[in-house]
């Protein structure tokens, strides 16, 4: 499986590159990360401040080729370097320090930068879309996709902000299991979640990640229809009963930064024993969101039963990750 994004991994996001740097000795490592080239760009920038361990313009470049190869930890290092040797900086460094944060899931720190990028720059893009992360981390589902919009106005072709949309519109529908609510009220969210999607498909450039959330599309689509024969545990005349719930295991680049969270999906027990039809409803990076997928495909069950046949049943799946 490819990497899965957002809230999980960054792809357009980190697309966006800083501006050409003023300093000429800093202008190759700034073209090869434009290029996509960050391990060049990280050989010529350790090399920069080896000779000036100051140079906060090449730890704010260390610190964005680091993110963009998911190295979040040494990225917020870098940043942090940054911050320390150029204030002047403030709104670019903390915007992407702040998102760097997000992703070790230290929320507190992470708002902390964000709101400091925004009071020197208050259409900082990265710190926008890092407190619309929070939000939806924290269960401010609206205050989430607000922000996403925000982001939207400002770069309508920022594709990980129509991915915040998509899954703040699918945690709230997390939330009406087991479809204790209105069909209509149920089928607008999904309705909402699959406008989002298909925004970010139109605006992703990483093609690995576009497939796998062109097959989350068809699985949401599969959702929002009701799922044909899938029963409610309430309808069903016994419920789907485990034998065995495997536990995903930490992926050692998720331990290695300090990745923690929470990852929920819904499903189908199908009636021949199977889990089929997974959706990612929230995720987090670094390979934990495929570790639970793998996982919710090995459980062992006895199916759910309706008038004395085998019947598929609607499940939702939640895997903690906690470093201890």
């Amino acid at each position: 499986m490819a990497a899965i994004v957002l809230v999980v991994a960054a792809s357009s996001f980190f697309g966006q590159t800083p501006k050409p740097s003023p300093n000429p000795e800093l202008i190759p490592a700034a073209q090869l990360i434009r290029q996509g080239e960050n391990k060049k760009a990280i050989g010529l920038l350790k090399k920069a401040i080896k000779k000036d361990k100051t140079d906060g313009e090449a730890w704010y470049y260390l610190g964005v080729a680091y993110l963009q190869t998911n190295d979040f930890k040494k990225g917020a290092e870098a940043f942090q370097k940054a911050i320390e040797a150029r204030p002047d900086l403030a709104a670019q460094v903390h915007g992407r320090y702040a998102y760097a944060l997000v992703l070790r899931n230290e929320l507190d720190k992470a708002v902390i930068s964000a709101n400091t990028a925004l009071n020197v720059d208050p259409k900082n893009i990265e710190a926008l879309y890092t407190l619309g992360i929070v939000d939806l981390r924290r269960g401010a589902r609206e205050e989430a996709i607000t922000k996403a919009d925000a982001v939207i106005a400002l770069k309508p072709d920022f594709a990980e902000a129509y991915l915040l949309k998509t899954q703040a519109w699918l945690s709230s529908g997390a939330s009406l299991t087991p479809f204790t609510v209105p069909k209509e009220e149920r089928q607008l969210l999904y309705r909402n979640a699959d406008d989002a999607l298909q925004k970010y498909l139109q605006f992703e450039t990483d093609s690995g990640a576009a497939q796998v959330w062109k097959e989350q599309l068809e699985i949401l689509r599969f959702h929002a229809g009701g799922g044909g024969d899938v029963i409610t545990g309430r309808e069903a005349t016994t419920k789907a009963r485990l034998i065995s719930k495997p536990e995903p295991t930490y992926t050692q680049k998720a331990r290695d930064e300090q990745i923690d969270g929470t990852i929920v999906l819904r499903c189908v027990f199908a009636s021949d024993a199977t889990v089929k039809y997974i959706l990612i409803v929230q995720a987090l990076p670094s390979g934990l969101t495929e570790r639970a997928i793998e996982a919710a495909k090995k459980i062992k069950f006895i199916p759910a039963t309706r008038d004395g046949k085998p019947a598929s049943m609607w499940m939702q799946l939640e895997y903690n990750f906690n470093l201890y």
